[in-house]
């Protein structure tokens, strides 16, 4: 992506988008004929072809309309099937994939991202004494002018029983604690921020408020670190998932279409759901760069997201008629960052 401005622009509008995409694409597998019998992988190259372009169809809509994101984070994507992506959409991207193991691929997060010296890989956030289920997240920061932005992408298991709500309350613990220590870490040259995206298979006002800290409140977040949360490593993020919570259109007697009410759609249940969120600290809340443009924090929701009844729905390869896209739809953003000169 290139960057120009205008001679002669003032530094006070020295600024520039990094735009990023969060999406859960739902079961999209590379075909291979030693997993095609399994649930949920592709029976046939047709078929995985047709799943990949309807994907790539989506995000180039996107980017058309909102600007093409820099950053793109997926849910449930092989390490392969990233690449094809990464391939047909952003050649000149990198990739990192949480499918890391060769001969057992299977569903996880994988981020593209330019190939640019100011984003840097970090180890994945790994959780302890939870399931072997619980995925990692992945963790990539950007890094220029003395400012330090880490991305965390994250699908957290559903908590389908009492246990498995107790793992998420867990999960949400120690990520808490980790964003702390990345925040407060001292004898570091760069001010530090927080981007956290993902499915996390509950609602703003469950486990991310109860357990996580995170908060409605733009000011909460901004507020000065109490004498008490040092010790128990406790830290307040934004929460920009309130503000996707229920329709996204007011009622009109005139608009007769179904709106989007939330950023995945429960067929089974017929509920709708906010899982997908966006989350920052606090210090991207200010007026000075980098911050967040929350005008630009959106769901996708048009063309082959929505089936006729304006539901997103999962694919089906339906004999070679293929349908739907993902019961998730995309949620996107803006990190304005200064583009002045690099400060030495």
């Amino acid at each position: 992506m290139t960057i120009r401005f205008a001679a002669g622009i003032k530094e006070e509008t020295c600024s520039r988008p990094l735009r990023f995409l969060w999406w859960n694409v739902q079961d999209l597998a590379h075909f291979t004929p030693r997993m095609q019998a399994i649930e949920r992988w592709p029976k046939s190259p047709d078929e995985y072809a047709a799943k990949l372009a309807r994907v790539s169809e989506v995000i180039r809509s996107s980017s058309e309309k909102n600007g093409t994101p820099e950053l793109v984070a997926l849910a449930e994507v092989t390490l392969e099937a990233a690449a094809d992506l990464k391939r047909t959409l952003f050649p000149e991207h990198r990739l990192l994939s949480l499918d890391s193991v060769p001969d057992n691929p299977d569903f996880h997060v994988a981020v593209l991202f330019p190939n640019d010296s100011a984003f840097q890989e970090v180890a994945p956030f790994v959780a302890f004494d939870v399931p072997e289920t619980t995925r990692p997240m992945a963790v990539l920061d950007y890094v220029k002018n003395g400012e330090q932005i880490r991305f965390i992408s994250a699908h957290w298991t559903a908590p389908f029983n009492t246990a498995g709500e107790r793992y998420q309350e867990e999960l949400a613990t120690q990520l808490r604690g980790y964003i702390h220590d990345f925040v407060h870490s001292e004898n570091t040259g760069n001010s530090r921020h927080v981007v956290l995206m993902g499915d996390f298979n509950a609602e703003p006002f469950q486990v991310l408020q109860h357990h996580f800290g995170a908060t409605r409140s733009r000011a909460r977040a901004r507020s000065r670190r109490h004498y008490s949360d040092k010790a128990v490593r406790r830290i307040r993020l934004y929460n920009c998932g309130w503000r996707l919570l229920g329709e996204n259109l007011p009622h009109s007697p005139d608009a007769h279409a179904r709106s989007v009410a939330g950023t995945a759609y429960w067929q089974r249940e017929n509920t709708w759901h906010t899982w997908d969120q966006i989350l920052v600290s606090g210090t991207l809340l200010t007026s000075k760069r980098p911050y967040l443009s929350e005008d630009s924090v959106k769901v996708i929701a048009d063309g082959i997201l929505l089936n006729e009844e304006g539901l997103p729905q999962k694919f089906a390869w339906n004999d070679g008629n293929p349908i739907g896209v993902s019961d998730h739809l995309p949620t996107i953003g803006t990190i304005m960052l200064d583009a002045s000169p690099e400060k030495k």
